[in-house]
């Protein structure tokens, strides 16, 4: 009948012919949709008896007499289990005469041909309207929906839609692995996971595309690039008109343009557009991370992250940028990369209009508008939208620094605050400001000091209304309203609002210096100390004043400095108009106006306006004076009280009055020197209110009280 054409039986419905009877009454059965007969043992509803019979098959072992000798999986006839050998053969001997895809079987390739055809599925979901060529994938895609998981497995109790899956996941318990490379002789649960490793040996691309010159190192591979360029199979959009190479990709397209989401997580109620991005959502919730990297064994939730991340383990960068000449492993990554030169921005956030370079940081910014945080912190209960973000933060809590500076041994908990303190020592800082000339490494930091000179503060805080110009200082400053302490002392149980402080507190319960600087002898509690007295050193790290030949550990330090030999003050006080040298010294001036004392004692509870003013009164409750003068014997308990004693008995006067010329010792004196000529008077007793512009003659003064 092949040759002659003939087709004796018709269906009386739709008068579709067949070679078989058999056929037709399979297809009948197609009309109708009732399913009245009942499987007793899994429950299961069927169409016909026929159906039924074949399904009672599937709960009957005993009917399975030809086993795998590779896998010992089991078959009811040999043709299934001749067919099932061809997987560990790797033969492919049906070959689509439309695309040259090859198949290990007729019936896949009967199944794959049906995409080349303008026939419409005849099978239709009634609730996302997907379609399927056959009912039995119908069904199978029915349960998305439903949540009907009835393959369960023994050992963990785990559920699958699929009985293919459970089979999978059962090897995850009983360490089979049927599949292994011919090559290194590696090992596999599935065969798509070992042809996806054979491509690793064979790095070389030698197939061609005809149409883009794109090389391939696999057949399969140049099959699934030549759908790109198949304009039959792309469907196009009629609001966006953007083309998809199926029906299925342009229908999960369409839902961006409408508010349908029919994928919904039972646990959160967060609904999504297509049900593949519902499957990866739901592992943040179980924990699960199903894919491991063979190299390094680090496991991931998707199989997408992990072969980003196998990347890593490569040291081919094949593909580089012609702008920058930056790069990369996959072409992908350099198309990304070039949209930053030229200013492409095609992704839109739909709520706020915002436009990215790319899906994925779309898709980031996108969880903003959303309050899903699914990630919370143990010890602080603090949420985040990724788990990279939780990880990072838990490193606060637990004093984890795995990035090490390779120059000045310095450890970052950060991998961006090592790239950051890199820039330090090859003095790299591109960004400058046209106002004050401050040079920055980042522009993030330009934009943010910008706003010191346009007074811009636009993180308000929602108690009592005082601003804020970076989100970081608002969060910092809304716990003194809730009085929330997240950093807690291991030794003391004490609390802080900020990990500095928690670190800073800690070198007060050791008091030896045990650490040495190998320049000058000096003796330090902690290696952040040593390490940031030897830039003092660091010969690289100064930058010497040509005026007076003062070194400064930075450019912009030297700055700063320069300024004291001229007129030039650019940071002025709205309040009372006083200007300054350093933005700093303003942030300090402002806290006389405010009143603000957010600096407290932790021995006496006493309050002040600057953490220097804090560390200095906390000496006095200790008994030691380990600087001692070895002209008059006066000791001291810091370094620097004893280096500016000393200038007295020295007749050193480097500080002068740029109103009348007097010179001091110390910068402290000129300061207080200064307030005669500005009349600023900073220091009010809390009985009486008068104002003093020195505290010893405040003190004096309260004491008559």
């Amino acid at each position: 009948m092949t040759h002659t054409g003939q087709m004796p039986y018709k269906c009386d419905v739709c008068e579709k012919t067949f070679r078989q009877s058999s056929n037709m009454r399979t297809h009948k059965a197609t009309h109708n949709k009732e399913k009245t007969i009942k499987c007793d043992v899994c429950g299961n509803m069927f169409a016909t008896q026929m159906h039924l019979n074949k399904h009672q098959k599937i709960h009957s072992e005993r009917n399975r007499l030809y086993k795998c000798d590779v896998c010992e999986k089991s078959f009811r006839q040999r043709p299934g289990l001749n067919s099932h050998r061809k997987i560990h053969e790797g033969e492919k001997p049906f070959k689509c005469e439309t695309c040259g895809k090859l198949f290990g079987t007729s019936s896949q390739m009967k199944k794959h041909e049906k995409i080349h055809t303008d026939e419409k599925p005849p099978f239709s979901c009634d609730v996302c309207e997907k379609t399927f060529v056959y009912a039995t994938g119908l069904n199978l895609h029915k349960k998305l929906h439903t949540a009907e998981r009835p393959y369960k497995c023994s050992f963990c109790e785990k559920s699958f839609t699929r009985s293919h899956h459970l089979k999978i996941h059962h090897m995850t318990h009983t360490g089979q692995m049927p599949y292994k490379c011919d090559v290194c002789e590696k090992t596999f649960r599935q065969s798509s996971n070992m042809r996806t490793h054979k491509a690793t040996h064979n790095k070389e691309k030698t197939i061609k595309c005809d149409v883009c010159e794109n090389m391939f190192a696999t057949q399969m591979h140049l099959n699934k690039h030549r759908k790109i360029h198949s304009e039959r199979s792309k469907f196009k959009c009629n609001v966006c008109e953007k083309s998809y190479n199926s029906a299925l990709a342009l229908k999960i397209h369409q839902r961006s343009h409408s508010d349908e989401r029919p994928y919904k997580c039972e646990v959160c109620d967060r609904s999504f557009r297509d049900g593949s991005v519902l499957k990866k959502h739901k592992t943040i919730h179980t924990g699960e991370k199903p894919h491991k990297c063979d190299v390094c064994e680090k496991s991931f939730r998707s199989a997408g992250y992990l072969k980003a991340h196998q990347l890593i383990h490569g040291e081919d960068r094949l593909y580089k940028c012609d702008v920058c000449e930056k790069s990369f492993r996959q072409r992908p990554g350099l198309n990304s990369h070039r949209k930053i030169h030229e200013g492409e921005k095609p992704f839109k956030c739909e709520t706020c209009g915002k436009l990215f370079g790319t899906s994925s940081q779309m898709k980031k910014h996108e969880k903003i508008h959303t309050d899903e945080k699914p990630f919370t912190c143990t010890i602080c209960e603090r949420s985040f939208l990724l788990s990279k973000c939780l990880k990072q933060h838990e490193r606060i809590h637990t004093g984890e620094k795995p990035y090490k500076c390779d120059i000045c041994q310095r450890m970052f908990s950060l991998k961006c605050k090592l790239n950051i303190h890199m820039k330090t020592h090859t003095g790299e800082r591109p960004f400058s400001c046209g106002v004050c000339e401050k040079t920055f490494v980042y522009a993030t930091g330009l934009n943010l000091h910008k706003k010191l000179h346009t007074a811009e503060r636009p993180y308000k805080c929602s108690f009592c209304e005082k601003s804020f110009t970076r989100s970081h200082h608002l969060k910092i400053h809304h716990m003194t309203h809730t009085g929330q302490m997240p950093y807690k002392c291991d030794v003391c149980e004490k609390t802080f609002r900020q990990s500095s402080n928690l670190s800073s507190h800690k070198a007060t319960h050791n008091k030896e210096k045990t650490i040495k600087c190998d320049v000058c002898e000096n003796m330090f509690a902690t290696q952040m100390h040593l390490n940031k007295h030897r830039k003092i050193h660091s010969e690289w790290s100064k930058v010497k004043c040509n005026v007076c030949e003062k070194s400064c550990s930075s450019a912009a330090a030297l700055k700063i400095h320069q300024r004291s030999h001229s007129d030039e003050r650019p940071y002025k006080c709205e309040v009372c108009d006083r200007s300054f040298r350093d933005g700093s010294d303003l942030r300090k001036h402002k806290t006389i106006h405010t009143g603000e004392k957010p600096y407290k004692c932790n021995v006496c509870g006493k309050s002040f306006r600057l953490i220097g003013d804090v560390k200095s009164h906390q000496m006095i409750h200790g008994e030691e004076r380990l600087y001692k003068c070895d002209v008059c014997e006066k000791s001291f308990r810091q370094r620097s009280s004893l280096s500016s004693h000393r200038k007295i008995h020295a007749g050193v006067k480097l500080y002068k009055c740029e109103t009348c010329g007097k010179l001091f010792g110390t910068s402290s004196d000129m300061k207080k020197h200064e307030r005669i000529h500005t009349g600023e008077k900073p220091y009010k007793c809390n009985i009486c209110q008068r104002m003093f512009s020195c505290r010893s003659n405040m003190t004096k003064h309260q004491a008559r009280h």
